[in-house]
């Protein structure tokens, strides 16, 4: 967070749990964290990071 200039919300995305169907593609995955990025802002700009266990 120090890091990040400006005054702007910071979001999470949850992953796909171990209950639920995997996608099965790169593509499937991102247009489904796109769908779900444009409930909370449709349009942009976005700033977008990542952090993975795996």
């Amino acid at each position: 967070g120090q890091h990040l200039q400006g005054d702007f919300p910071i979001y999470g995305l949850p992953g796909i749990g171990l209950g639920q169907q995997q996608l099965r593609t790169m593509e499937c995955l991102a247009a489904r964290m796109v769908e779900r990025i444009r409930q909370v802002q449709p349009r942009g700009p976005y700033r977008l990071a990542g952090w993975s266990f795996g």
